[in-house]
């Protein structure tokens, strides 16, 4: 080979490598240039479906490109988790995360690991939850007397949940081992049938979404006694917190975030973060927020990051000391 050909090839191969590096950087500048995905993890038509729907027309406000749920329900949501992995980091696949799905991890002995399975964008809602009892079986007004009605008992108190490994379930052992109280749990296919039975009297203690449990409140077949949540909720601003009533652990921090593939450039990160905080100040989300007695609850992907850790660092501990395991 010629030497001048050789500086001709060396040339080429050099502005190949550039071009490489510089279409990346050129897609980021242009994003969004055509429709995105949003997982939602749940079924079609229930409320959290409806909190991804709602995102999802948020988003596609704040980022002029339509944007398409996709339901992939199943395994805790775990199923749309990994969906969500083997997505390209390109902006254009995301998914609507509830805690509930990292914490099913545990029971895969598989760790959180966000480095690989996923970046978190930031969080968007809080769910207020409420602990509740049936007053026919268990007639107490606050977490001082439930106690001391438990302690009391010959037996097992009992209560329901959801299944075994959901947050009810894990909160309430957790509050059993802590205080020294014995509980007995029975499991559900659910939430709702739990609620079910719970305002028949069949049990008569759970942990339930704040929103769910208003109508039979307000019939007054159950009893809130404390909001199990970081703060109180709007639907009953008068119920304390069982942070305020002197037991801070029996706590839920259960909350929704928007997240995307692993490894996704900064400066994507950045881009969809500001989306979401912008669409939270939209009157429809505003307006859904009161009408469920939630809370809008915006925090950026570092700190959306640690909350995440930090919850699936609380739920494993307890999993282990309390030896629970999903059947």
């Amino acid at each position: 080979m010629k030497l001048p050909s050789l500086y001709k090839l060396m040339a080429a191969l050099a502005s190949v490598a550039t071009l490489a590096i510089a279409a990346p950087a050129a897609a980021q500048d242009n994003y969004p240039s055509r429709p995105l995905k949003l997982i939602v993890s749940y079924p079609a038509g229930g409320p959290s479906d409806l909190v991804g729907r709602l995102l999802a027309s948020e988003l596609r406000n704040e980022l002029g490109q339509p944007v398409v749920v996709e339901n992939r329900a199943g395994a805790s949501g775990l199923i749309g988790l990994d969906n969500l992995t083997k997505s390209d980091p390109d902006g254009y696949t995301l998914m609507v995360l509830n805690n509930t799905t990292t914490t099913a991890l545990h029971f895969q002995n598989a760790d959180l690991d966000m480095q690989e399975r996923f970046t978190p964008i930031g969080s968007y809602l809080g769910v207020r939850m409420f602990l509740v009892v049936n007053p026919s079986v268990i007639d107490v007004n606050n977490i001082d007397e439930l106690v001391e009605y438990a302690k009391k008992q010959k037996e097992d108190v009992q209560y329901t949940s959801s299944g075994p490994g959901s947050p009810g379930h894990m909160m309430m052992e957790d509050f059993g081992r802590k205080a020294d109280l014995n509980f007995s749990h029975i499991p559900y296919k659910g939430s709702n049938p739990a609620l079910m039975d719970t305002v028949a009297g069949r049990v008569g203690l759970m942990v339930v979404e704040a929103y769910s449990a208003l109508p039979h409140i307000q019939s007054g077949a159950i009893r809130p006694i404390a909001t199990v949540s970081p703060g109180r909720a709007a639907l009953l601003p008068d119920l304390p917190t069982s942070t305020e009533q002197g037991y801070p652990t029996l706590v839920m921090d259960s909350s929704f975030g928007l997240i995307a593939p692993p490894k996704l450039p900064e400066p994507l990160v950045e881009r969809l973060s500001a989306a979401l905080e912008s669409g939270l100040k939209s009157d429809a989300f505003k307006e859904h927020v009161a009408q469920t007695g939630n809370a809008l609850d915006y925090t950026d992907s570092s700190s959306y990051r640690e909350r995440l850790q930090s919850d699936f660092d609380r739920w494993g501990e307890v999993i282990k000391a309390v030896g629970i395991t999903r059947q």
